[in-house]
């Protein structure tokens, strides 16, 4: 019999440990977003919303060769009234 656990998937602030907070940079969408689009039908919501054009540049070259970009994001939806003042 094994005594092997099965990996656990990561929580957020394992992650960040990780990747190190010296490695990412926070954006809010927030303040940054440019549209919203909800369907009539279906259960996604389309968000845009502007970057850094340094990354999205790179993010979007990489992306149309097939190739893994550079950067990645990662959206965290949490409450407002959650974020320290």
């Amino acid at each position: 019999m094994s005594t092997t656990q099965p990996d656990k998937p990561l929580g957020i602030s394992e992650l960040v440990r990780l990747i190190g907070d010296e490695n990412i940079t926070i954006q809010n969408v927030a303040h940054n977003t440019t549209g919203v689009k909800n369907p009539k039908h279906g259960n996604h919501s389309a968000i845009t919303f502007n970057t850094d054009p340094a990354i999205g540049q790179e993010f979007a070259a990489a992306l149309a060769c097939g190739q893994t970009p550079r950067k990645t994001g990662l959206i965290l939806w949490f409450d407002t009234d959650k974020i320290p003042k």
